[in-house]
């Protein structure tokens, strides 16, 4: 088997995100880049040079009818929803897959498909305190998720790969599933139709996901790789929220990249 090259790979996932995109606006379904496909749109109006996925937001009541609906109208493209609710993956969120094109990831083998990640946007405590202290349990159980998940003998140094052999071996007995059912809970415990402020709980990063649901949903649009994607209205604050100052670039030593290689 041969490995494809990033570009290539980042090809790909371009086509996978309009395939999505076109299905998403040809069913009235609200999504919003987010995360580092927004900062990429913003930054450098495509791709982060070092990254490579794509992550969106679906509020809950659309991430749920795309579910649905894609179960019984599916696309051309041999794409699959890959979801805990359709019973076929351990993660508490969604991935968008092409089935036909297959990965390798270097930190754990729950991926075996070329995908983009879509995060359910939930409803959390209009109380800042309580919403900090709900999105940083999240943030705890996603740790011990990937802590359940991760392949014995990686790591960013030989130090790190000894030091995590007991970590690991203590989350996997717990097993992943804990974790993701932890985490799908969590997500589920305010309604976001009735939620003033939203977070994505399934997946965070913490306290600082916190937005306004009013100034979230004002949808504008963004070029990315020279086509216009929906962003988030309030896509300034989010990233400064997430990042600071989200225009200047992280030094070298901090530019990390998901590790996906794609064999034919």
């Amino acid at each position: 088997m041969s490995e494809l090259k990033e570009d290539t790979i980042k090809t790909l996932l371009f086509q996978i995100l309009c395939d999505f995109a076109d299905y998403c606006d040809k069913n009235g379904l609200r999504y919003f880049l987010c995360g580092g496909t927004l900062l990429g749109a913003i930054r450098h109006k495509g791709f982060i040079p070092w990254d490579d996925d794509i992550d969106v937001l679906m509020p809950r009541p659309d991430y749920n009818k795309l579910i649905e609906l894609f179960s019984r109208n599916s696309i051309n493209g041999n794409y699959e929803i890959l979801c805990i609710e359709n019973k076929n993956s351990i993660f508490p969120f969604a991935k968008f897959v092409k089935k036909d094109v297959k990965v390798k990831t270097e930190f754990n083998d729950l991926d075996k498909y070329l995908w983009v990640d879509i995060f359910p946007l939930d409803g959390i405590p209009e109380s800042e305190a309580d919403s900090t202290r709900l999105l940083e349990q999240a943030k705890k159980t996603k740790k011990k998720f990937a802590y359940a998940s991760a392949n014995f003998g990686t790591g960013t140094t030989f130090a790190k790969k000894i030091c995590k052999i007991p970590v690991l071996m203590f989350y996997k007995i717990l097993g992943v599933k804990r974790y993701s059912q932890k985490l799908w809970m969590l997500s589920h415990k305010y309604d976001f139709d009735n939620s003033e402020y939203v977070a994505g709980i399934a997946w965070s990063c913490g306290a600082r996901e916190r937005v306004s649901k009013s100034a979230f949903l004002k949808s504008v649009d963004m070029e990315f790789n020279g086509r216009l994607f929906h962003a988030p209205g309030c896509w300034d604050e989010y990233l400064k929220n997430m990042y600071g100052d989200y225009m200047k670039l992280p030094k070298e030593n901090q530019r990390q990249c998901h590790y996906i290689k794609i064999v034919e």
